[in-house]
């Protein structure tokens, strides 16, 4: 009698894993590969364990971990700035370097270049948007979004990564 109940949560596990992708991520059409994504995080977790004031705020973790909240705020910056990145291209526009530069020179910094990088490029597509005539609000909240449950869910009524229940993020 167990076999039906074990085939039953095969099932279930294979549906919900059936719109992830080989992939870590993917953003409508552009899809971002688990090497790229955990380059992305190995990154962050670096450049905050080398900031001691930053460890103290948000504590330390074993080797090889990273905080979940850290690693899912990442991953919504990401999946954010590709979403304007894709509506830039879609009015046929794009940012400069000199864009993100000003972007960041105008932020507080995070403790984390790559952070502060990802912040900035956001911040330079959202003012580019804004100059084109605004981003459209739905954009977020449409988005064809899949994320590795490893990484977390994506949460398209927040437009945001949450984790999912367990323990730190292995990279």
């Amino acid at each position: 009698m167990k076999k039906p109940l074990v085939v039953a949560a095969f099932c279930v596990l294979l549906a919900a894993c059936a719109d992830v992708t080989g992939d870590a991520i993917q953003v409508n059409d552009a899809s971002f590969a688990r090497s790229e994504i955990s380059d992305l995080l190995d990154a962050v977790a670096d450049e905050i364990g080398a900031d001691e004031e930053l460890v103290a705020v948000l504590g330390e973790t074993p080797p090889g971990t990273m905080q979940t909240q850290v690693s899912t705020t990442v991953l919504t910056i990401f999946i954010q700035n590709e979403a304007l990145r894709q509506q830039l291209d879609a009015f046929g526009l794009d940012i400069t370097e000199d864009d993100v530069l000003d972007a960041q020179a105008a932020a507080e910094p995070s403790g984390s270049a790559t952070v502060d990088r990802l912040f900035a490029e956001l911040n330079a597509r959202d003012t580019a948007l804004g100059e084109a005539g605004g981003l459209d609000p739905e954009v977020l909240t449409n988005l064809d979004v899949s994320v590795d449950p490893r990484y977390g869910q994506w949460i398209p009524e927040q437009g945001v990564v949450a984790p999912n229940p367990g323990p730190a993020l292995e990279r």
